[in-house]
């Protein structure tokens, strides 16, 4: 599960982190500025899939324990860098009403969640990661980042009353 590490100050933060964690809109969007003109973003579809979201994710999307969402992991790095791990939930009845949108697995969610006006933040959170996640991920692990604490921010999204949860994590790789 997502566990925070103590609450800690946005300014214990690395600089090269502070401006994608306090991004108000697309952090794709943001992270793309520091692409050069002939490479891009690339996307790594780790898991898209019915199954139970954390504990945590369930009390912060307001469900039941039991209830499955569409749970889509992706790693968005650049020239071989991974910059940033995306984990995002969606409850039954959010997923339904863009079914067809969110089925496409080659569409950064970032162009559906800054196109629809239907679709509005509501909340952010930007906190440090303890390792205890990481070392049940099995990317992290792969990656050997199961040491480190990792600076993320957690945004949840409604459409038509209907919550997302989308979070982020940022490596300490990237450099803006």
């Amino acid at each position: 599960p997502w566990v925070v590490s103590a609450r800690t100050s946005l300014a214990q933060c690395p600089d090269n982190l502070k401006s994608c964690l306090t991004e108000t809109g697309s952090l794709t969007k943001h992270l793309s500025q520091y692409c050069d003109n002939d490479n891009k973003l690339s996307f790594n579809l780790l898991n898209q899939q019915w199954n139970k979201p954390w504990s945590a994710e369930n009390k912060l999307l307001n469900l039941p324990i039991s209830q499955y969402a569409m749970i889509r992991e992706v790693v968005i790095g650049y020239k071989g860098n991974d910059w940033m791990y995306a984990r995002s939930i969606f409850p039954q009845k959010a997923f339904q009403k863009r079914k067809h949108q969110l089925s496409r697995l080659n569409l950064p969610l970032a162009n559906i969640l800054f196109s629809d006006r239907n679709i509005v933040r509501i909340s952010m959170s930007i906190d440090k990661i303890c390792p205890n996640f990481l070392s049940t991920n099995r990317f992290f692990i792969e990656k050997q980042l199961i040491n480190e604490s990792l600076w993320s921010r957690r945004s949840l999204f409604t459409i038509h009353a209907s919550p997302i949860l989308v979070g982020h994590l940022l490596a300490h790789s990237f450099n803006s």
